[in-house]
């Protein structure tokens, strides 16, 4: 059986984790000979049956909503290995139960921690927000009541692989230059 990997970006909402998965998952498939799978916190949560299940609980943003995704997330991210070989996945995972879940959930797991001072990953999310849709104040407005960091705490304890500070925009091209030398180091050792 082939060896497996998994990698999980993490972080508060607009710290940058969608970029530099993207940015990581590219670079990927175009080193590596595998088949590679992004999923994107933001896009697991619109689908369908997740959004139904969600729609369900009084808060779908709240601390207990987000700890019920992460456990759906863990069965999606193990059904997608099925097919692929790397599996990349963002999400905030605030807390470290939810850290410690996926470490124990999900074999060959690499955690990477986009670091970013909070005013600043806030101001890029409502940024990006009110880009992506100017009429959408519902969300913003949920958006607004539900901050990691701010309203639901961000637990810094240490449990990733891999920590990158991203606290300035110029520092983007370096920052993904160390992550890819790291990620290449590990997939280097599992295949």
């Amino acid at each position: 059986m082939k060896k497996k990997l998994i990698i999980h970006f993490f972080g508060f909402s607009g710290a940058g984790k969608t970029t530099y998965s993207k940015r990581i998952y590219n670079s990927i498939k175009k080193r590596y000979k595998k088949k590679v799978y992004l999923l994107d916190g933001d896009d697991f949560r619109k689908k369908t049956i997740i959004q139904r299940k969600l729609d369900k609980l009084k808060n779908p943003f709240s601390s207990k909503s987000r700890v019920f995704v992460s456990k759906l997330k863990t069965t999606f991210i193990k059904k997608k290995l099925s097919k692929y070989d790397i599996v990349l996945f963002n999400s905030i995972s605030h807390s470290k139960k939810v850290r410690q879940y996926f470490r124990k959930n999900l074999k060959n797991y690499i955690e990477v921690f986009i670091n970013s001072n909070f005013n600043l990953a806030y101001k890029r999310k409502l940024k990006q927000i009110k880009n992506f849709n100017q009429k959408d104040t519902c969300k913003i407005s949920l958006f607004k009541k539900n901050i990691i960091g701010k309203d639901i705490k961000f637990d810094f304890s240490k449990t990733w692989d891999i920590k990158i500070d991203n606290n300035k925009a110029n520092h983007i091209n370096k920052n993904i230059k160390i992550i890819k030398n790291l990620i290449n180091q590990k997939i280097n050792e599992r295949f």
